[in-house]
């Protein structure tokens, strides 16, 4: 509760700059060692604890991740990401259970390496409290995927949605806040759509209309802490 990272990426070349690492404490931000290249971004990061923070790099010129682990004292390099893949979301609940979110679909990190998970093909991003309580949505604009501890299981909330659906716009964020209440973002036909599920279905809960189409969405949503 009171330890906060945050991290920094240059703009595109020609102005490369390594991306640094900052930590709070209190009031004070410090800058932290970070072996981050200059060839690359921070493209996601998460953490379960203090000596638990996560961060995934991302390189356009070669398409690559890696991944890198902060133990409290210093960084480490976690497995090896498949080749030719890019992080686009993370979520991490421990040391030997993170997901990551890439351009090659859902992997998952037992401790020990990266591996595939079934189902988890062109999903985009997610949210997670618990092994048990896992959600991601898909790339598609229109489908939401619950992890089973098995499999990605999907659920299309193209119903819920106004036209036009699809990958333009569409379900770009997921939070989930508990086991039986999970929140999804959505941006498009100029209206801004917050859908919700209670543990046994989902439903519109609110929707905010704006200037222009709003296709491309917020990309992320979050708790404000007082439920």
């Amino acid at each position: 509760s009171n330890a906060v990272w945050a991290f920094a990426s240059s703009v595109p070349e020609p102005f490369m700059v390594p991306p640094t690492a900052w930590e709070r404490h209190g009031a004070t931000w410090t800058k932290m060692p970070f072996p981050g290249h200059d060839d690359e971004r921070v493209a996601a990061a998460g953490a379960s604890s203090a000596s638990n923070v996560w961060v995934f790099t991302s390189n356009p010129d070669s398409s690559s991740s890696r991944a890198l682990r902060w133990n409290g004292r210093s960084w480490t390099t976690a497995g090896s990401l498949p080749a030719r893949t890019q992080v686009n979301d993370a979520v991490v609940l421990s040391q030997s259970n993170v997901w990551v979110f890439t351009t090659r679909g859902a992997l998952h990190w037992d401790g020990s390496r990266w591996l595939p998970a079934r189902g988890g093909s062109s999903l985009a991003g997610g949210s997670g409290v618990s092994s048990a309580s896992m959600w991601a949505y898909a790339d598609d604009g229109t489908d939401v995927a619950h992890w089973t501890g098995q499999a990605w299981t999907r659920t299309s909330l193209a119903d819920l949605l106004p036209r036009p659906r699809g990958p333009v716009g569409g379900i770009t964020g997921i939070y989930v806040q508990s086991r039986d209440s999970v929140y999804a973002i959505a941006a498009l036909g100029g209206r801004y759509i917050v859908l919700h599920y209670i543990g046994t279905r989902w439903s519109r809960a609110a929707q905010l209309r704006t200037a222009g189409n709003a296709a491309g969405g917020t990309g992320q949503s979050t708790g404000d802490g007082h439920g």
